[in-house]
């Protein structure tokens, strides 16, 4: 049976996504997203590398990194956020 659902239209709809200004609050958004949807998110070669990189320019050089890896993030698979995650939130626990 159909649900019939209405939606709100006093509630204004964002003109665009709310950007993120820290890669790693992107990648846990990320991967809350991917398990709320019940993606198959197994990182690969590929997405380690990609991730392993990723942190390595964070480690580096934060400030400069962040803006260009939300921009670069935008092609990033579930996966690649996933590894991702685990070595930045490896890497706070280390360091704190």
């Amino acid at each position: 049976m159909p649900i019939p659902i209405e939606p709100d239209l006093a509630i204004p709809m964002p003109d665009k996504n709310i950007p993120f200004s820290d890669f790693h609050e992107k990648a846990i958004a990320a991967c809350n997203s991917a398990l709320f949807l019940g993606l198959d998110d197994e990182p690969d070669e590929e997405d380690m590398a990609i991730a392993e990189q990723a942190a390595y320019d964070i480690a580096e050089e934060p400030v400069e990194a962040t803006p260009k890896l939300l921009k670069k993030s935008e092609s990033f698979k579930p996966a690649t956020y996933r590894a991702t995650k685990k070595i930045l939130d490896e890497f706070s626990i280390r360091v704190v």
